[in-house]
């Protein structure tokens, strides 16, 4: 709903106030989860749920006009609720791996679906929720906006904004999360579970946070000639952590037994025929100890919240034709943005322990190097404020507006964009993120896409075959349209056969050869890249490249798209419109990846560097519109 208030020809107020809803659910058979690499997994997670996100948005703006200035101040409040009932294995999760039928101290001997067949696990979880979750935030922002005409082809702009973000609540206060300040009474050691609304913790378990937006430009137009424009224009604002749907965060209200297996490749976790057993206390269970020997929901309890800045600078130029030329550079980036598991483990080991080699596969000693030991690990849930990115870019675009029948648009980017957090297997270094800076896996740096219309010329009024009797039904009305794009790969990103660090290392990279060149001269299908340039790391060692490769880039993919339409006219308010739609319509095979594992000189994976397999192909699609 919008109510416009006009008190003068200079001054508007706007009202306006918005709701939205968006909801699903699901009721399958619960099932128990069987996993057993490499094959697909039996079971579903989730089975039942039953989710609704509701948003209500309220603000008020008014815009004056004085003098040289065009000015704005606004306020807007928005709610969000999340209501969500929605257990992950409410049935059990059993995985079953290779290390209780291998050989003890052997790599490699067992088989996973061998352990099922057993019915010995090596890892086991449930879900107990006996209630739904009702999640709830808020945000109020009031801001300030200046449009300043200082001279003729001369605007300058500057916006501020305060914003106010509350915390996520519970409506019941059902939620709890780890605060390494209390210590736990199982072993006297930091970490221990906290409760809202309880023993002086707030309803929340984060501040109200306060922050300042800003952002600038400003439209000069140089020199005499009003057909050049230059454009630059900076921003930097601060963002509010996301409430997902899901029932994270409300342990000891809801639980999440685990069972690990104490030595991998001797012991399981359970036995599949005697079933998981129940927990020995009621929910809900809020002792301090109650989170132990699970994988706690850890909810983050500072203040940091996300930041993001951008800067841009841009030249447009009109020509001949129709034509505007567009040229420009932009900067974005980021810091404090939230991630999840594979890029923040606050209970990682660290790396310095792997010098204790085989005596990490023993479970308790393993648990005795985590900062935290009474915990098997925690979830952040996506909503770890620890992740950095940065984007620079430089672009042309060229645009002929529809003259003639003929409008084109052009656009061609090379970006680069690196962070510390993106997949797609996780982070081998949790304590030091700046090794783990490298290239984003899904940065294309080159991309062009091209988009015409063109009204063929063809009928009454027209350039050929004017025609004013039957025929102008053939030959009027007809258009082609089309979009053609053109990417760049992606990095290559290497991983080991292996990864025997004794579960200190998630994401194990590769280690680089000296003196041999990753590239190949004429790379193809047959070997793409060089795989003799990168090695298995040896046992309980790391990699020493990084998550993706700085040079190595995967295959580029290029697409075609072309339409026809032919319209009839037949009454001023009647048409029929036929189309004829060619996606890919030259049928270009775009390569698949290439085989990215790398195994020891002494077992090699026969298939790395190599593509098998291309994806793409024409598809013909036709229509019929009736408007009326």
């Amino acid at each position: 709903m919008e109510h416009v208030f006009t008190a003068s020809a200079n001054t508007v107020n706007t009202a306006t106030f918005s709701a939205s809803s968006t909801g699903s659910n699901s009721d399958s058979e619960t099932f128990p989860v069987y996993q057993f690499s490499p094959y697909l997994s039996m079971g579903k997670s989730y089975p039942m749920s039953n989710n609704a996100n509701n948003t209500y948005a309220w603000s008020d703006g008014v815009s004056t006009r004085r003098s040289k200035h065009s000015l704005r101040l606004s306020v807007q409040y928005a709610k969000y609720q999340v209501n969500s009932y929605w257990p992950k294995y409410p049935n059990g999760m059993y995985r079953f791996g290779a290390g209780l039928t291998s050989l003890p101290g052997v790599v490699d001997t067992g088989h996973a679906f061998a352990s099922y067949l057993l019915g010995l696990a090596e890892y086991a979880e449930t879900s107990l929720s006996p209630s739904p979750s009702y999640f709830r935030r808020s945000s109020t922002d009031v801001s300030f906006r200046d449009q300043y005409e200082a001279v003729k082809g001369l605007t300058i702009s500057f916006g501020l904004s305060v914003d106010r973000f509350t915390p996520r609540t519970e409506k019941y206060d059902r939620q709890s999360t780890i605060d390494f300040q209390a210590i736990n009474p199982a072993n006297g050691r930091p970490g221990a579970l906290v409760a809202a609304g309880r023993n002086g913790i707030g309803r929340a378990f984060q501040p109200v946070l306060i922050r300042p937006s800003a952002n600038m430009g400003l439209a000069w137009n140089p020199g005499p000639d009003p057909r050049m424009v230059v454009r630059v224009a900076f921003s930097r604002s601060y963002g509010a952590m996301p409430v997902y749907s899901g029932q994270w965060g409300t342990q000891g209200f809801s639980a999440y037994p685990t069972f690990l297996s104490p030595k991998v490749q001797l012991e399981p976790a359970t036995i599949l025929s005697h079933g998981l057993p129940l927990p020995i206390h009621t929910l809900p269970d809020l002792r301090p100890e109650a989170a132990n020997d699970t994988v706690a929901d850890l909810i983050d309890m500072t203040d940091r919240a996300p930041v993001y800045q951008s800067s841009s600078l841009s030249i447009e130029r009109e020509l001949p034709g129709s034509i505007v030329l567009t040229a420009g550079a932009a900067y974005s980036g980021g810091k404090n943005l939230p991630v999840g598991n594979s890029a923040s483990n606050p209970n990682a080991i660290p790396l310095d322990a792997l010098r204790f080699r085989d005596q990490l596969n023993d479970e308790d000693f393993n648990r005795s190097l985590r900062p935290y030991p009474q915990y098997k690990g925690f979830d952040v849930y996506s909503s770890s404020p620890v992740g950095r990115y940065q984007r620079d870019t430089t672009y042309v675009r060229l645009e002929k507006r529809a003259s003639n029948g003929l409008s084109i648009s052009a656009y061609y980017e090379y970006s680069k964009q690196l962070d510390d957090y993106s997949g797609p297997y996780g982070k081998q270094d949790y304590y030091n993120r700046q090794n783990e800076w490298s290239l984003t896996p899904g940065n294309e740096p080159h991309r062009l896409q091209v988009s015409y219309v063109y009204e063929l010329p063809l009928g009454p009024n027209k350039a050929f075959l004017n025609m004013s009797d039957w025929r102008r039904h053939l030959v009027d009305g007809w258009a082609v349209s089309g979009v053609a794009t053109l990417l760049s790969g992606n990095p290559v990103y290497l991983r080991p056969l292996f990864n025997n660090t004794g579960g200190v290392v998630s994401a194990l990279n590769v280690n680089s050869v000296p003196g041999v060149d990753p590239h190949v001269s004429d790379p193809g299908p047959a070997l793409w890249f060089n795989p003799a340039a990168f090695d298995q790391p040896p046992n309980f060692s790391i990699g020493d490249v990084s998550r993706t490769h700085p040079s190595l880039r995967n295959p580029g993919n290029e697409n075609y798209d072309l339409s026809i339409t032919k319209r009839v006219t037949l009454a001023p308010d009647r048409t029929i419109e036929l189309s004829a739609a060619g996606f890919n319509f030259v049928n270009h095979a775009d390569w698949n990846d290439p085989d990215n594992t790398i195994g020891p000189v002494s077992a090699p994976n026969v298939n790395a560097g190599k593509i098998i397999g291309s994806s793409g192909g024409r598809v013909i699609q036709l229509g019929l519109r009736f408007s009326f």
